[in-house]
């Protein structure tokens, strides 16, 4: 017996249930922190599952079905791993939703945001202090890539102390699902289409 785990689906409910428990936790940063990383890992997990599964349908009839990407027909490991996920989920998109894609603007943007963000807390590199004391006129850049819409804290921290809210935290997995879901619905569309 064989089996691939549902990564993707492992991480999204678990950042739906932090972020569910963070609203209890308002001042706390590391729920939020959790789920921004976990509903990354979603996406991650999912687009790198698709293209297994692109990848496995190669060796049968039903791949007349459907569009390889070159960049992964030969080596599906190397894509996976070494391929950005904001193009990841370009490529696989145009191939398998064709004029579906890519998705409505406003999704499109929150996604690369959503990464751009988690990226910047992974990665955070730094070149001097942020003031804090008594606060800058101009906000962060970062704050430019969260919707208005996200709660944020009024607090003299940097901005990830500000910005790692239980709002924050649903915001991401609304993200994440969105996005799996979209991809999900035009995929089944454009075989409609195409096999109408």
């Amino acid at each position: 017996m064989r089996e691939l785990p549902d990564m993707a689906n492992h991480h999204i409910i678990s950042a739906k249930v932090l972020a569910n428990e963070s609203k209890s936790e308002e001042d706390s940063v590391t729920k939020p922190l959790s789920c921004v990383m976990l509903s990354a890992c979603a996406l991650e997990a999912f687009i790198n599952q698709v293209a297994f599964f692109l990848n496995e349908v190669q060796a049968f009839p039903e791949s007349s079905l459907h569009t390889i990407p070159s960049e992964l027909s030969e080596d599906v490991l190397e894509f996976q791993r070494h391929t950005e996920l904001t193009l990841k989920w370009d490529i696989i998109g145009k191939a398998l939703c064709g004029k579906l894609w890519p998705p409505p603007n406003a999704l499109w943007s929150d996604f690369r945001n959503l990464i751009h963000i988690r990226n910047e807390l992974v990665h955070f590199k730094i070149g001097d202090y942020e003031k804090v004391v008594p606060p800058p006129k101009r906000a962060h850049e970062i704050f430019q890539r969260i919707p208005t819409s996200v709660e944020t804290r009024s607090i003299p921290h940097a901005w990830p102390a500000r910005i790692l809210t239980p709002s924050f935290a649903e915001w991401c997995v609304r993200v994440a699902e969105s996005m799996i879901d979209y991809l999900r619905q035009s995929y089944n569309q454009t075989r409609l289409i195409r096999n109408g």
